[in-house]
């Protein structure tokens, strides 16, 4: 994502499709989902990544920092 001073962050996908599929999702809907560090253990140590939307549908990140930033991070989605 590029540089945007205008915001703090932005939306990179706005659904969990882009990522899972879920064939059922009227039966077995997301309804929780985490950002985890590399590895998927551990949850994600800063705030530069954020699930976004109530039920969660997507993710952003920060786009604001003028010296950029690299995250490798896991997603984890359930339905609790």
């Amino acid at each position: 994502m590029a540089y945007n001073s205008d915001v703090d962050d932005e939306v990179f996908f706005g659904s969990w499709n882009v990522f899972f599929d879920n064939t059922k999702e009227e039966l077995c809907p997301v309804t929780e989902c985490f950002v985890l560090e590399r590895g998927c253990t551990e949850a994600y140590s800063s705030n530069k990544i954020k699930i976004t939307g109530n039920p969660p549908n997507g993710a952003s990140a920060v786009v604001s920092d003028p010296k950029g930033y690299m995250a490798n991070v896991c997603f984890k989605c359930v339905n609790a």
